[in-house]
């Protein structure tokens, strides 16, 4: 809540002197494997942390969707019966496969 509002992209920018592009994080590590990549890549980046995310790339670039949400899955219901998910939902993906690595 302390950063609402601040304007990190143009404070950065500033500071560097260069180019300054915010997004989520498993979309920036998706980039910077497909920057490495010989030819345009098409692949998944799947991230298990706090959550379950992923950052997609298709053709060599990150594929965001029509509202930025693509590679969003961690929320979608596998188990309805499954345990208790951190959004109020039961058998949530992301919930599952904490619950596993815990």
């Amino acid at each position: 809540p302390q950063w609402d509002g601040y304007p990190l992209r143009e404070a950065l920018a500033a500071r560097t002197g260069l180019p300054v592009v915010l997004d989520k994080d498993t979309n920036a590590a998706a980039l910077g494997l497909a920057l490495g990549a010989e030819g345009p890549a098409d692949f998944a980046y799947l991230h298990l942390g706090t959550g379950l995310g992923a950052g997609l790339v298709l053709g060599g670039a990150v594929h965001r969707g029509e509202r930025t949400g693509a590679g969003e899955f961690g929320h979608q219901t596998v188990q309805l019966d499954g345990v208790r998910c951190g959004c109020g939902g039961r058998g949530c993906l992301e919930a599952l496969c904490l619950a596993a690595v815990r």
